[in-house]
């Protein structure tokens, strides 16, 4: 099966009008002008790379050999619909945009593929890496986009109801990046450690002031700042020191997930923080201990 994200509209208003039709059958739409199902592909206009990559991605889902599943995520709720027809078509007039351009009115139409509410679920009931994607903005700039990664196996979880399983060996897959900033500052937070704050602030690349009293693992006593990213970098592009989820390379400043896991495994407050609040939800099997 796949999952992709999608927006219905801006602010998801799309939703707002499938739930006053009071329907399990819904019209998921996408809009991008006033051409109709009919003009694709010659006639669509000229379209930004980002939206043509969009519109393909619409078009071709009749192609898939697999179930498709797409994921709304609105106000307080996550919606799961599944498609039930693939082709597109004109989507009803109900779903035409209206937006002012130039002191005028202009539509813009739906192109529509028809799909069924499958579940609706509590956004406060799941993790955050999962149920706060829509900040995330590699997917909220998007309209439509596949689900990738963790957020792809635990859409899985959810439609097969299976539970998944994280260690020590995997948790950094499945925290958010607030999450990850927070960890970090548990870490750098001890008798001989202090931190800024808990997350990033407003500085350009620079996210966490730490003061040591006496050497820490690998780092001298003093000052030190951090960027921190949940991805992987090579090397440092700070005057400090980057934490990311690749190996450690101090010779490159750069403190890896291995540094890391090895300072949970030494600190029963981390690992009750990662086992009852950050995983600590109906579907996540945790096998998280120390040494």
């Amino acid at each position: 099966m796949k999952h992709y994200y999608f927006k219905y509209l801006i602010d998801n208003k799309g939703i707002d009008i499938w739930l006053k039709k009071n329907q399990n059958e819904i019209d998921l739409s996408i809009y991008y002008g006033t051409w109709k199902k009919e003009d694709y592909p010659d006639n669509i206009g000229k379209q930004h790379h980002l939206s043509i990559e969009q519109i393909h991605r619409f078009f071709e889902l009749k192609n898939e050999n697999e179930l498709i599943y797409f994921w709304v995520f609105y106000k307080e709720f996550i919606y799961c619909f599944k498609v039930t027809d693939k082709e597109v078509y004109n989507g009803p007039c109900e779903y035409i945009n209206y937006k002012e351009k130039d002191n005028k009115i202009v539509e813009s139409l739906p192109k529509s593929i028809k799909a069924e509410l499958f579940e609706r679920f509590n956004k406060i009931e799941h993790p955050e890496f999962f149920s706060n994607i829509n900040s995330n903005q590699s997917y909220n700039r998007m309209t439509l986009t596949e689900l990738k990664n963790s957020a792809k196996e635990y859409s899985n979880a959810l439609v097969l109801k299976k539970t998944l399983r994280i260690d020590l060996k995997n948790y950094y897959k499945y925290l958010s990046p607030t999450q990850f900033e927070t960890l970090i500052f548990l870490i750098f937070t001890n008798e001989n450690s202090l931190c800024s704050s808990f997350r990033g602030s407003t500085l350009k690349d620079y996210d966490l002031r730490i003061s040591l009293t006496k050497d820490f693992y690998g780092l001298s006593r003093g000052n030190h700042w951090l960027q921190v990213k949940l991805k992987t970098f090579e090397k440092t592009t700070i005057n400090g020191y980057t934490i990311h989820i690749g190996k450690t390379n101090f010779i490159n400043k750069v403190i890896g997930i291995d540094w890391i896991t090895e300072r949970i495994k030494e600190r029963n407050d981390i690992l009750r923080w990662l086992n009852e609040c950050i995983f600590n939800y109906e579907l996540i099997e945790r096998k998280i201990y120390g040494a």
